[in-house]
Protein backbone atom coordinates (compact mmCIF):
# COMPACT_ATOMS: atom_id res chain seq x y z
CA UNK A 1 0.00 0.00 0.00
CA UNK A 2 1.34 3.43 -0.85
CA UNK A 3 1.51 6.01 1.89
CA UNK A 4 -1.42 8.39 2.04
CA UNK A 5 -2.00 11.38 4.18
CA UNK A 6 -5.18 12.94 5.40
CA UNK A 7 -5.61 16.18 7.21
CA UNK A 8 -7.53 15.26 10.35
CA UNK A 9 -9.83 18.07 9.84
CA UNK A 10 -8.83 20.63 12.37
CA UNK A 11 -7.61 23.88 10.82
CA UNK A 12 -6.59 26.23 13.52
CA UNK A 13 -6.07 29.94 13.07
CA UNK A 14 -4.71 30.30 16.57
CA UNK A 15 -3.55 33.64 17.81
CA UNK A 16 -1.55 33.76 20.99
CA UNK A 17 -1.11 37.45 21.57
CA UNK A 18 0.88 39.00 24.36
CA UNK A 19 1.53 42.63 25.13
CA UNK A 20 4.95 43.25 26.61
CA UNK A 21 5.81 46.73 27.79
CA UNK A 22 8.78 48.05 25.86
CA UNK A 23 8.38 51.73 26.82
CA UNK A 24 5.74 53.78 28.57
CA UNK A 25 4.04 54.62 25.26
CA UNK A 26 5.10 51.69 23.08
CA UNK A 27 4.17 48.02 23.16
CA UNK A 28 5.51 45.01 21.29
CA UNK A 29 3.10 42.25 20.38
CA UNK A 30 4.20 38.61 20.37
CA UNK A 31 2.04 36.18 18.41
CA UNK A 32 2.43 32.68 17.00
CA UNK A 33 -0.07 30.66 14.97
CA UNK A 34 -0.29 27.47 12.94
CA UNK A 35 -2.81 25.69 10.75
CA UNK A 36 -1.03 22.39 11.35
CA UNK A 37 -2.95 21.15 14.38
CA UNK A 38 -4.11 17.56 13.88
CA UNK A 39 -2.69 15.62 10.93
CA UNK A 40 -3.16 11.92 10.27
CA UNK A 41 -0.97 9.76 8.04
CA UNK A 42 -1.70 6.12 7.21
CA UNK A 43 -0.32 3.38 5.01
CA UNK A 44 3.24 3.54 6.37
CA UNK A 45 5.45 0.45 6.51
CA UNK A 46 8.12 -0.84 8.92
CA UNK A 47 11.53 0.37 7.78
CA UNK A 48 10.07 3.22 5.71
CA UNK A 49 11.26 6.84 5.62
CA UNK A 50 8.60 9.44 4.81
CA UNK A 51 8.80 13.19 4.23
CA UNK A 52 5.53 14.79 5.33
CA UNK A 53 5.83 17.51 2.68
CA UNK A 54 5.75 14.81 0.01
CA UNK A 55 2.85 13.03 1.71
CA UNK A 56 0.54 15.99 2.19
CA UNK A 57 2.10 18.75 0.09
CA UNK A 58 3.08 21.06 2.94
CA UNK A 59 5.63 21.37 5.70
CA UNK A 60 5.05 22.18 9.35
CA UNK A 61 4.48 25.95 9.05
CA UNK A 62 4.30 28.62 11.75
CA UNK A 63 3.30 32.26 11.33
CA UNK A 64 4.68 35.21 13.27
CA UNK A 65 1.68 37.40 14.12
CA UNK A 66 3.69 39.80 16.23
CA UNK A 67 5.33 43.15 15.58
CA UNK A 68 8.96 42.03 15.45
CA UNK A 69 11.13 39.09 14.42
CA UNK A 70 11.07 36.03 16.68
CA UNK A 71 13.13 32.89 17.18
CA UNK A 72 11.01 29.76 17.54
CA UNK A 73 12.20 26.38 18.81
CA UNK A 74 10.31 23.29 17.63
CA UNK A 75 10.57 19.89 19.27
CA UNK A 76 8.98 16.45 19.35
CA UNK A 77 7.30 15.37 22.59
CA UNK A 78 5.52 12.31 23.91
CA UNK A 79 1.81 13.29 24.13
CA UNK A 80 0.19 13.81 27.53
CA UNK A 81 -3.20 12.61 26.27
CA UNK A 82 -4.13 10.26 23.44
CA UNK A 83 -6.85 10.03 20.83
CA UNK A 84 -8.85 6.76 20.73
CA UNK A 85 -7.04 3.84 19.03
CA UNK A 86 -3.63 5.55 19.27
CA UNK A 87 -0.61 4.94 21.52
CA UNK A 88 2.23 7.27 22.42
CA UNK A 89 5.21 7.12 20.12
CA UNK A 90 7.81 4.78 21.71
CA UNK A 91 10.73 7.02 20.75
CA UNK A 92 10.46 10.71 19.71
CA UNK A 93 13.59 10.13 17.61
CA UNK A 94 11.32 8.52 14.99
CA UNK A 95 10.36 12.09 14.02
CA UNK A 96 12.97 14.47 12.62
CA UNK A 97 12.40 18.23 12.43
CA UNK A 98 14.68 20.34 10.23
CA UNK A 99 15.47 23.02 11.22
CA UNK A 100 14.70 22.95 14.92
CA UNK A 101 15.08 26.71 15.44
CA UNK A 102 13.32 29.14 13.10
CA UNK A 103 13.89 32.87 12.66
CA UNK A 104 10.55 34.32 11.51
CA UNK A 105 9.98 37.95 10.50
CA UNK A 106 6.69 39.64 11.42
CA UNK A 107 3.75 38.61 9.27
CA UNK A 108 5.66 35.81 7.55
CA UNK A 109 5.81 32.02 7.72
CA UNK A 110 8.62 29.79 8.88
CA UNK A 111 8.58 26.07 8.17
CA UNK A 112 10.30 22.93 9.29
CA UNK A 113 10.50 19.67 7.35
CA UNK A 114 9.06 16.61 9.10
CA UNK A 115 10.56 13.21 8.34
CA UNK A 116 9.08 10.02 9.83
CA UNK A 117 11.51 7.09 10.18
CA UNK A 118 9.84 3.79 11.07
CA UNK A 119 12.11 1.08 12.57
CA UNK A 120 12.26 -2.09 10.51
CA UNK A 121 10.31 -4.18 13.00
CA UNK A 122 7.44 -6.34 11.66
CA UNK A 123 5.76 -6.20 15.08
CA UNK A 124 4.91 -2.54 14.41
CA UNK A 125 2.53 -3.45 11.60
CA UNK A 126 -1.08 -2.56 12.37
CA UNK A 127 -0.25 -0.13 15.20
CA UNK A 128 -1.22 3.54 15.41
CA UNK A 129 1.02 6.16 17.01
CA UNK A 130 0.61 9.76 18.17
CA UNK A 131 3.18 12.47 18.81
CA UNK A 132 3.10 16.13 19.86
CA UNK A 133 4.95 18.85 17.95
CA UNK A 134 5.67 21.81 20.22
CA UNK A 135 6.67 25.30 19.05
CA UNK A 136 7.81 27.99 21.53
CA UNK A 137 9.28 31.46 21.17
CA UNK A 138 12.78 31.91 22.56
CA UNK A 139 14.02 34.80 24.65
CA UNK A 140 10.56 36.18 25.46
CA UNK A 141 10.71 35.25 29.13
CA UNK A 142 7.52 34.71 31.07
CA UNK A 143 5.31 36.06 28.29
CA UNK A 144 6.52 33.91 25.40
CA UNK A 145 4.06 32.37 22.95
CA UNK A 146 3.68 28.76 21.93
CA UNK A 147 1.42 26.28 20.20
CA UNK A 148 1.17 22.47 20.12
CA UNK A 149 0.25 20.31 17.14
CA UNK A 150 -0.71 16.67 16.93
CA UNK A 151 0.66 14.18 14.39
CA UNK A 152 -0.87 10.71 14.13
CA UNK A 153 0.37 7.93 11.87
CA UNK A 154 -0.50 4.31 11.23
CA UNK A 155 1.68 1.38 10.19
CA UNK A 156 -0.72 -0.04 7.64
CA UNK A 157 -4.38 1.01 7.43
CA UNK A 158 -5.60 3.71 9.79
CA UNK A 159 -7.94 2.97 12.70
CA UNK A 160 -10.84 4.18 10.55
CA UNK A 161 -10.62 0.92 8.62
CA UNK A 162 -11.86 -0.91 11.70
CA UNK A 163 -13.66 1.80 13.64
CA UNK A 164 -16.18 4.35 12.31
CA UNK A 165 -15.26 8.00 12.38
CA UNK A 166 -17.06 10.19 14.84
CA UNK A 167 -18.10 13.83 14.87
CA UNK A 168 -14.58 14.85 15.89
CA UNK A 169 -13.63 14.61 12.22
CA UNK A 170 -15.73 17.66 11.35
CA UNK A 171 -13.73 20.49 9.83
CA UNK A 172 -13.24 23.33 12.28
CA UNK A 173 -11.60 26.69 12.15
CA UNK A 174 -10.88 28.31 15.46
CA UNK A 175 -10.20 32.03 15.55
CA UNK A 176 -10.07 33.50 19.02
CA UNK A 177 -8.10 35.50 21.55
CA UNK A 178 -7.82 34.65 25.24
CA UNK A 179 -6.45 37.44 27.42
CA UNK A 180 -4.51 38.05 29.52
CA UNK A 181 -1.72 35.65 28.63
CA UNK A 182 -1.01 35.17 32.34
CA UNK A 183 -3.73 35.51 34.99
CA UNK A 184 -2.45 36.33 38.48
CA UNK A 185 -4.22 36.38 41.85
CA UNK A 186 -2.27 37.96 44.70
CA UNK A 187 -4.62 37.70 47.71
CA UNK A 188 -5.94 34.14 47.44
CA UNK A 189 -7.28 32.27 50.46
CA UNK A 190 -7.14 28.58 51.26
CA UNK A 191 -9.99 26.46 52.59
CA UNK A 192 -12.77 28.52 51.04
CA UNK A 193 -14.32 29.43 47.71
CA UNK A 194 -12.29 32.25 46.17
CA UNK A 195 -13.55 33.88 42.98
CA UNK A 196 -10.77 35.83 41.27
CA UNK A 197 -13.20 38.17 39.51
CA UNK A 198 -15.20 39.06 42.62
CA UNK A 199 -12.24 39.30 44.96
CA UNK A 200 -9.62 40.95 42.76
CA UNK A 201 -11.40 41.91 39.54
CA UNK A 202 -9.28 39.53 37.48
CA UNK A 203 -10.55 37.09 34.88
CA UNK A 204 -9.94 35.80 31.36
CA UNK A 205 -11.73 37.33 28.39
CA UNK A 206 -12.40 34.93 25.52
CA UNK A 207 -13.06 36.68 22.21
CA UNK A 208 -14.49 34.80 19.23
CA UNK A 209 -13.15 36.35 16.02
CA UNK A 210 -15.06 34.07 13.67
CA UNK A 211 -18.60 33.97 12.32
CA UNK A 212 -19.31 30.58 13.90
CA UNK A 213 -20.10 29.72 17.51
CA UNK A 214 -17.05 28.90 19.63
CA UNK A 215 -17.00 26.41 22.52
CA UNK A 216 -13.89 25.93 24.64
CA UNK A 217 -13.18 24.45 28.07
CA UNK A 218 -10.34 25.65 30.31
CA UNK A 219 -8.43 23.43 32.72
CA UNK A 220 -5.46 23.96 35.05
CA UNK A 221 -2.58 21.55 34.37
CA UNK A 222 0.83 21.19 36.00
CA UNK A 223 3.70 23.36 34.84
CA UNK A 224 6.07 21.23 32.68
CA UNK A 225 9.11 21.91 34.85
CA UNK A 226 11.42 19.71 32.79
CA UNK A 227 10.62 21.54 29.56
CA UNK A 228 9.85 25.04 30.87
CA UNK A 229 11.61 26.39 33.98
CA UNK A 230 9.42 27.99 36.63
CA UNK A 231 9.86 31.76 36.99
CA UNK A 232 12.07 32.99 39.80
CA UNK A 233 10.46 33.80 43.12
CA UNK A 234 9.62 30.56 44.98
CA UNK A 235 6.95 29.44 42.51
CA UNK A 236 5.89 25.80 42.69
CA UNK A 237 3.46 23.71 40.64
CA UNK A 238 1.18 21.58 42.85
CA UNK A 239 0.68 17.88 42.12
CA UNK A 240 -3.08 18.28 42.53
CA UNK A 241 -4.84 21.18 40.83
CA UNK A 242 -8.40 19.92 41.14
CA UNK A 243 -9.19 22.92 43.36
CA UNK A 244 -8.67 25.28 40.39
CA UNK A 245 -11.69 25.48 38.13
CA UNK A 246 -13.05 27.84 35.52
CA UNK A 247 -16.58 29.17 35.13
CA UNK A 248 -18.34 28.51 32.89
CA UNK A 249 -17.01 24.95 32.61
CA UNK A 250 -17.47 25.19 28.84
CA UNK A 251 -17.43 28.74 27.49
CA UNK A 252 -19.86 29.19 24.60
CA UNK A 253 -19.21 32.39 22.64
CA UNK A 254 -21.36 33.58 19.76
CA UNK A 255 -20.03 34.86 16.46
CA UNK A 256 -17.75 37.90 16.89
CA UNK A 257 -18.68 38.09 20.57
CA UNK A 258 -16.74 37.96 23.85
CA UNK A 259 -17.28 36.21 27.16
CA UNK A 260 -15.63 36.35 30.55
CA UNK A 261 -14.18 33.17 32.04
CA UNK A 262 -13.61 33.34 35.81
CA UNK A 263 -10.93 31.44 37.70
CA UNK A 264 -12.36 30.05 40.94
CA UNK A 265 -10.35 28.42 43.72
CA UNK A 266 -12.50 25.78 45.40
CA UNK A 267 -11.03 25.15 48.87
CA UNK A 268 -7.34 25.30 48.04
CA UNK A 269 -5.40 23.13 50.55
CA UNK A 270 -4.06 24.85 53.66
CA UNK A 271 -0.58 23.55 52.81
CA UNK A 272 -0.40 26.28 50.16
CA UNK A 273 -0.82 29.12 52.67
CA UNK A 274 2.17 31.45 52.43
CA UNK A 275 3.21 29.92 49.12
CA UNK A 276 2.93 30.52 45.39
CA UNK A 277 1.31 28.19 42.87
CA UNK A 278 2.03 28.28 39.13
CA UNK A 279 0.36 26.22 36.41
CA UNK A 280 -0.58 26.22 32.74
CA UNK A 281 -4.10 26.73 31.45
CA UNK A 282 -5.15 24.15 28.89
CA UNK A 283 -7.81 24.90 26.28
CA UNK A 284 -9.86 21.97 24.99
CA UNK A 285 -12.70 21.43 22.58
CA UNK A 286 -15.83 19.85 24.13
CA UNK A 287 -14.81 16.47 22.62
CA UNK A 288 -11.55 16.53 24.59
CA UNK A 289 -9.08 17.59 21.90
CA UNK A 290 -6.39 19.90 23.26
CA UNK A 291 -6.20 23.19 21.36
CA UNK A 292 -3.34 24.81 23.25
CA UNK A 293 -1.54 24.88 26.55
CA UNK A 294 0.31 28.21 26.63
CA UNK A 295 -1.58 30.48 29.03
CA UNK A 296 -0.42 30.62 32.65
CA UNK A 297 -1.93 30.94 36.09
CA UNK A 298 -0.09 32.43 39.08
CA UNK A 299 -1.66 32.36 42.54
CA UNK A 300 -0.14 33.88 45.68
CA UNK A 301 -1.49 32.76 49.07
CA UNK A 302 -0.44 35.36 51.68
CA UNK A 303 0.43 34.11 55.15
CA UNK A 304 -2.73 34.06 57.24
CA UNK A 305 -4.91 33.97 54.13
CA UNK A 306 -7.02 31.05 55.28
CA UNK A 307 -10.75 30.72 55.88
CA UNK A 308 -12.25 33.57 57.86
CA UNK A 309 -15.16 32.82 60.17
CA UNK A 310 -17.58 35.04 58.30
CA UNK A 311 -16.17 34.34 54.87
CA UNK A 312 -15.72 36.94 52.15
CA UNK A 313 -18.56 39.48 51.75
CA UNK A 314 -19.96 37.85 48.62
CA UNK A 315 -20.39 34.53 50.49
CA UNK A 316 -22.36 35.90 53.48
Amino acid sequence: MSATAKSAAVCLALNVLVLVAAAPSAYARIGLSTRFVDVEVEGLRPGGVYNLRELRGAAYALKNRGDGPIDVAVEVQVPESLMPHYEAIPDPAWIELTPRVLRIDPGTLGSSEIVIRIPNEPALDGRHFQVTLSARTLGAGLFGAGVNSRLRFSIGPGPGAAAPRGPTDAVMKLEYDLRPKALSLSKAKTGTLYDGKRAEGRRFLLKNRSGAELRLALKAVRWPVGALPLPAGRWKTPEDLSWVRFEPAVATVGAFASREVRMVLDKAPDSLRGGKAAFLVELRLPDGRVVERTHRGFITFPTGGGLEKKGPPWRR
